[in-house]
């Protein structure tokens, strides 16, 4: 049985051939934005006073989620770019002072998760994909904002980074890089699972918004697996 289950907002299967968004769809994308938005500054700021280890990878999770949603609500080239936009924006005007730092990698994550989740609506694979290459990039963006960018410097970063994950893992810092091999794993399958699980559960979160959007579900041949 088929594993897609695409929701077309307000469309017809004619205009859906088209790449990119339409203003009429922009409504329910600016509400799947904000909702993103205060993930990132309310679930942000508690992991942030609490201290939590790899916070980053926990608000990625979350943002997988919506992220996966807006594809399958709105299921064309340029939805899942029209929110990161707009999540971007607001965590400039109301993120504080390290704003533009995490604001980068809000972009760089939806960046990844606009090329690699087909235009169609997302598949199991590909969202798995996605979910592993945005959730990697979260061991890579303190090298680059807080190492090159802050100019804290890429030694410190690497320093910090091996320290945490020995740390968490109960290894031994002196084992260098090899120490971050379990923290990249453990990354990229949760990554994977989000993505995943992400698919499971959009149709239902799609659903939800329905009675406040014209949202027209269209189920291919064969249901949902």
């Amino acid at each position: 049985m088929s594993s897609e289950v695409t929701f077309s907002y307000g469309i017809s299967p004619r205009s859906q051939s088209s790449r990119w968004v339409e203003v009429r769809q922009l409504p329910l994308l600016a509400l799947l934005g904000s909702l993103w938005t205060v993930v990132e500054l309310q679930l942000g700021n508690e992991l942030h006073w609490a201290r939590v280890p790899f916070a980053g990878a926990v608000l990625t999770a979350a943002a997988l989620f919506i992220l996966v949603t807006v594809r399958q609500a709105v299921p064309r080239r340029g939805s899942v770019a029209a929110v990161t936009f707009v999540v971007v924006v607001l965590k400039l005007g109301f993120g504080g002072p390290g704003a533009p730092y995490t604001a980068l990698g809000i972009l760089i994550e939806g960046g990844m998760v606009e090329l690699l989740l087909p235009g169609g609506g997302p598949t199991f694979f590909r969202a798995a994909l996605a979910g592993a290459a945005a959730m990697s990039w979260c061991l890579v963006h303190p090298f680059l904002t807080q190492g090159i960018l802050a100019g804290s410097g890429i030694l410190r970063v690497y320093a910090i980074l091996i320290q945490r994950s020995a740390t968490l893992f109960g290894l031994q810092p002196e084992s260098g890089w090899i120490v971050l091999a379990p923290v990249w794993f453990a990354h990229a399958l949760l990554g994977a699972v989000s993505g995943i699980l992400a698919v499971h559960f959009s149709a239902k979160i799609a659903s939800l918004i329905r009675p406040a959007f014209p949202v027209v579900a269209r189920l291919p041949k064969g249901g949902v697996a």
